[in-house]
């Protein structure tokens, strides 16, 4: 048995833990497993003010996806705006460029091609086809612009429907051929131009005007 005063510190530590209280001897373990239930019951309990922020992060998160989603619907409707637009001008592109070929082949009779408003009524005389009989320089005129038509109101079986409303006009200046289109487009309204001044004038309706022009140097007088 020790002897008295000579135990050793945690001995002491014990008993004087055991007599801090006289009477309450339960054991140190009963102690710490009650602190350890309400340990647990304190960790169940919830904190208002934790789910008050939990929710909160919740709705930022909510909100942050819902602009993402509609910033994604946005791109996707300019994207989708911006490929038509494009479109339309490859078309009036090409649509230009073929009839400054007709132009070249038909160059001693450049006079024969200056008009006005194609695409927005058809031809009321329909030319001999050139293509299958011989044509003179005036029906060769009249055929290719005839053609030309169809292709700006893209009538079936007459070329690639040119949608957007196409109007064209056709202006010679001695040897300077100009070929001008306008249609709507889908972007922002531009003034109209004044009427009947090639190639501005050739206005598809009011507002969304869109126009190309393309001049060339044909050859002889």
């Amino acid at each position: 048995m020790a002897r008295p005063g000579a135990t050793s510190p945690s001995w002491s530590v014990h008993v004087k833990s055991r007599r801090w209280r006289p009477g309450a001897w339960y054991s140190t373990a009963w102690e710490d497993r009650g602190w350890l239930a309400a340990g647990v019951t304190a960790m169940r309990q919830s904190d208002p003010g934790q789910r008050g922020f939990g929710l909160v992060e919740v709705m930022l998160a909510v909100l942050v996806g819902s602009l993402g989603m509609l910033g994604l619907a946005a791109s996707q409707v300019l994207a989708s705006r911006m490929l038509d637009e494009a479109r339309q001008r490859s078309q009036a592109t090409l649509l230009a460029v073929d009839m400054h070929a007709r132009l070249r082949a038909n160059a001693g009779h450049r006079g024969l091609y200056p008009v006005h408003g194609l695409g927005a009524e058809p031809a009321p005389v329909q030319p001999p086809d050139c293509r299958q009989v011989s044509c003179s320089p005036a029906d060769l005129a009249r055929f290719d612009l005839d053609q030309w038509a169809r292709q700006l109101t893209g009538r079936p079986g007459q070329g690639p429907d040119a949608a957007g409303t196409l109007r064209a006009c056709v202006d010679v200046s001695g040897r300077l051929v100009t070929v001008a289109l306008a249609w709507r487009g889908r972007g922002v309204a531009l003034p109209d131009p004044p009427p009947h001044d090639c190639p501005a004038g050739e206005s598809p309706g009011p507002g969304r005007q869109r126009g190309l022009r393309l001049s060339s140097w044909g050859r002889g007088s």
